[in-house]
């Protein structure tokens, strides 16, 4: 996974790649500070520009289990989430449901 802070950047990594699958990550906690619909913009932007181009982009919610929730119902399809046992469980389990790629390592 390769941190991205900004729209320069991942187009940057993305055009180095030349179609290769890229994993990109958002700083850590990201989805507190900047939200979820600030990152779907952000990505679909991204997609805009690399339409065909097989990349993930998973949204750090850090060990925020409301924010992961949030970004999994809002249609978020990589999620990145380091919080407690019990909350990742129930989150896998919806995030299975909504076709969501939920990870909780970096």
């Amino acid at each position: 996974m390769i941190t991205v802070t900004d729209f320069s950047q991942a187009i940057k990594l993305l055009s180095s790649a030349q179609g290769e699958e890229i994993t990109l990550v958002t700083p850590i906690s990201c989805s507190s500070y900047l939200g979820v619909s600030y990152f779907l913009s952000f990505n679909n932007k991204i997609k805009k520009i690399y339409p065909s181009y097989p990349f993930k982009f998973f949204l750090d919610c850090d060990d925020n289990a409301g924010e992961a929730l949030a970004a999994i119902r809002s249609g978020v399809k990589y999620v990145l989430f380091t919080g407690k046992a019990t909350s990742k469980k129930r989150l896998k389990s919806l995030a299975d449901k909504m076709g969501c790629e939920l990870r909780f390592i970096r």
